[in-house]
């Protein structure tokens, strides 16, 4: 750990804390975004060309550590102390990750739903996307998946079934239950009558 630390004196102890603001990122890049819970703080940091997802251990001092190193933008980092989630520019539209604090584990939340996805025209040397594995045929996930909050192991995010090009336009609220691998559309449920009819 860099900096000077301070001796904090009581009748009976001494404890040595870090002084304020110690600096865990410690780059010349942009790191912005930080969000902590149960002792881990979680950013994105500009790393390359793009912006990948850190995660620093305050429980022992541990990292920083890169938890996503790949070739498009990881950004919106969430954690609850046991899982990181962000959201993705994998694919065309964006994605959902989660990460797992105690295997070290990644999952891709948004690849599941076999409603989402679509068959696209693409060339592997020349798309970027990591959906198009040859030339022909590929398969990406036709929703923009964007925002993802979690809670004790339950991740939410807003899904736009029309693409980026509607992000802004109606969206779903998506639910990942990491304990039991669910997924469910929970504001599908919700059936509002606005005129009161």
């Amino acid at each position: 750990r860099q900096g000077t630390y301070a001796a904090v004196s009581t009748p009976t102890t001494t404890t040595t804390l870090p002084p304020a603001g110690t600096n865990i990122s410690n780059n010349g890049f942009e790191d912005s975004f930080p969000k902590t819970a149960g002792g881990y703080v979680v950013w994105q940091g500009k790393a390359g060309n793009d912006l990948e997802i850190f995660l620093y251990n305050a429980n022992n001092g541990f990292g920083p550590f890169q938890i996503t190193d790949n070739d498009y933008g990881d950004v919106n980092p969430e954690t609850d102390g046991r899982y990181v989630t962000w959201a993705s520019g994998f694919a065309p539209n964006g994605e959902i990750f989660l990460f797992d604090l105690a295997t070290g584990a990644t999952t891709r939340l948004t690849e599941i739903w076999d409603t989402d996805q679509v068959n696209t025209y693409c060339i592997a040397s020349v798309d970027p996307y990591p959906c198009c594995t040859g030339e022909g045929t590929g398969t990406c996930n036709a929703q923009y998946d964007h925002d993802p909050k979690i809670v004790d192991g339950k991740v939410v995010w807003v899904s736009h079934s029309e693409g980026v090009n509607t992000m802004y336009g109606p969206g779903d609220i998506m639910l990942y239950n990491a304990a039991y691998g669910s997924y469910e559309n929970i504001s599908r449920q919700i059936d509002i009558d606005y005129n009161n009819e």
